[in-house]
């Protein structure tokens, strides 16, 4: 738990100086390995704002050879590991293989 705590710590930290820490951009680059099958490749582009109010985004551009059954699932569960490792206003985008996908509210 106490590894939470100081991810959780460095994320208010790296906000307050509006830079995020190399441990997050690898969990960010991380996660679609974890919830998508037969991904080719993981195109990361984000923009996390230095306050909650503010608009932040993470956008992935993956390359997928193949079919992935439940994809509404594999977005939630995307969107859920980034909400957790920042806040749960930070919006989410998905393309697969150049094609928008999907796009959290």
């Amino acid at each position: 738990m106490s590894d939470l705590n100081n991810l959780k710590d460095m994320t208010k930290l790296g906000a307050f100086f509006g830079r995020i820490s190399e441990v997050h951009v690898k969990n960010m680059q991380s996660f679609p390995w974890i919830f998508f099958n037969d991904l080719k490749e993981v195109k990361l582009d984000y923009n996390i704002a230095t306050k909650k109010e503010d608009s932040s985004i993470v956008s992935y551009d993956l390359q997928i050879d193949g079919e992935n059954d439940n994809l509404s699932k594999r977005y939630e569960a995307l969107e859920s590991a980034i909400r957790g490792l920042f806040w749960k206003e930070v919006k989410i985008e998905v393309k697969i293989n150049g094609q928008e996908v999907y796009k959290s509210e």
